[in-house]
């Protein structure tokens, strides 16, 4: 059988989104076909759409069908593919918010399979992240602590077995960006952290994202703020 790789080892520019469509399978499989023609593999999920009303949600995505699909999700099935990682775990900090009067304080952690640089990857996160939690952030209730995004926004059904895997998740952590997201609602030019923040911001693997009226923005551990947009 044959063995697929995951999309951690495509680069994020490169490959059409798809998804498999074989009617009565146990689930279906999602990832990115290479330039080459490669299938790797991001996920799989349970909820089945007819093809027509994937379209509609995701334009331009690619539906795999016939015996391609089925070798696809029979690899899956067998393990014959790397392990499915979240793309994003956001970790609220309600403390913070309470004692510096924060919308939000929370530390982003955001998948990096290929070890890029975050300037590289730092628009991206923008809009498709940080924005999003913004927004999200504005309708939160209070004892919302923790979310975990996933590929697509499809939860795997083995994503409890992941993320209570201590050991997995910590060598996952090791390998993202790690960023502090603050949203502000007063716009000024003060940051507001707590004394345990100011800790952990003051080594220069953490990249500070901070936000008010005007639009989300990066200050990292040296006072220097870039816009989100």
């Amino acid at each position: 059988m044959t063995k697929f790789r995951n999309t951690s080892e495509l680069p994020d520019d490169e490959g059409r989104v798809f998804v498999t469509h074989v009617p009565h399978a146990p689930f279906q499989v999602m990832g990115r076909r290479a330039d080459s023609g490669e299938l790797f593999v991001r996920g799989k999920f349970t909820k089945q759409e007819p093809p027509e009303e994937t379209r509609k949600v995701l334009p331009g995505i690619e539906i795999i069908t016939g015996p391609e699909a089925e070798e696809l999700i029979a690899a899956v099935r067998a393990g014959n593919v790397n392990q499915v990682m979240p793309e994003f775990v956001f970790n609220r900090r309600r403390d913070v918010e309470l004692e510096t009067g924060l919308i939000l304080a929370a530390e982003l952690f955001v998948d990096n399979p290929d070890g890029a640089e975050i300037e590289s990857r730092y628009q991206q996160i923008c809009e498709s992240i940080v924005q999003p939690l913004i927004e999200m952030a504005k309708r939160m209730p209070d004892n919302a602590m923790m979310l975990i995004g996933w590929p697509l926004g499809n939860r795997p059904e083995n994503a409890d077995e992941i993320t209570d895997n201590n050991e997995l998740m910590i060598a996952w952590a090791k390998r993202s960006l790690a960023m502090g997201l603050l949203i502000d609602p007063r716009d000024d030019d003060f940051v507001r952290i707590d004394s345990d923040m100011a800790r952990e911001y003051a080594s220069p693997a953490i990249t500070e994202v901070r936000a008010n009226k005007n639009g989300p923005e990066k200050t990292p551990s040296r006072p220097r703020r870039r816009s989100c947009r």
